[in-house]
């Protein structure tokens, strides 16, 4: 039996096998002894790359990786006993979503945000999101679809409950992120899945609002599920403005909108 497995089977091939059972035996164990106010479960049925994605992604939230900190391949397959490739992975899709960057011949960096920054991409979230509920209540995108932003919603309040700042910060980025989706605008999507929202939240002022303003942000998201689906756009902005405008501009000190 056992000549017989190995003239069938190639040692790297069965090499490759068993590091691929003991690195997810690793994340299962990690998942479940892991601060849950600095990490959120992963998905047991994700890839490896997806896996090391949302770690790296719930390390910037959590401040472990700080803006303009580099981030060394080899330490991160190290400390995640995984291989390059999902590193790789994991930091291309980081850059593809705005949250890292990478110079030639130099390596990739946690962004940065300058005032201007978090000025500039503040306006064009807020101009993004408000097209996208536009479109919503033109296109009068089903009232079922829309109240996919309640379970979100929901897991958010938990979340702010039990203090769990990153999933908080999760969850609200996922919640924005879904009402752009509902517009069925794959265009419009595609260019607000560029703008750095993880690097947002992790600043420092943002973290300490969702837990200290976490009711003010459920009843406003609950009012801006309210307005969409009465398919109320003027009414739905003006809570998103009080919702992102407003409370992100304040971190820089900046005037609030009329």
């Amino acid at each position: 039996m056992d000549c017989c497995i190995q003239n069938t089977i190639p040692f790297p091939f069965v090499k490759h096998f068993f590091e691929n059972i003991i690195t997810k035996i690793c994340f299962i164990e990690l998942d479940r002894f892991r601060d849950s106010d600095h990490h959120r479960v992963m998905v047991i049925n994700n890839t490896l790359g997806e896996r090391v994605f949302e770690k790296l992604k719930d390390d910037i939230l959590a401040g472990v990786y700080k803006p303009g900190d580099r981030l060394y391949y080899e330490k991160i397959a190290s400390a995640l006993n995984v291989s390059m490739t999902p590193v790789k992975e994991a930091l291309l899709r980081l850059e593809q979503e705005g949250i890292v960057r990478t110079i030639p011949r130099k390596g990739t960096y946690v962004i940065e945000l300058t005032d201007r920054d978090i000025v500039e991409y503040t306006h064009i979230r807020f101009s993004l999101e408000s097209l996208a509920i536009d479109t919503i209540c033109e296109k009068r995108i089903p009232q079922e679809k829309i109240y996919q932003l309640q379970p979100i919603n929901d897991e958010l309040a938990k979340a702010i409950h039990r203090k769990e700042t990153v999933l908080c910060m999760s969850k609200d980025i996922e919640f924005h992120h879904k009402i752009v989706e509902l517009s069925d605008n794959l265009r419009l999507y595609d260019l607000f899945k560029q703008l750095p929202l993880t690097n947002f939240m992790a600043l420092r002022g943002t973290q300490n609002r969702m837990i200290e303003q976490g009711e003010t942000i459920i009843e406003k998201h609950a009012n801006i599920i309210a307005g969409l689906t009465r398919y109320d756009a003027e009414y739905t902005k003006n809570v998103l403005k009080a919702n992102i405008l407003i409370p992100q501009l304040g971190i820089v000190g900046q005037p609030s909108p009329a």
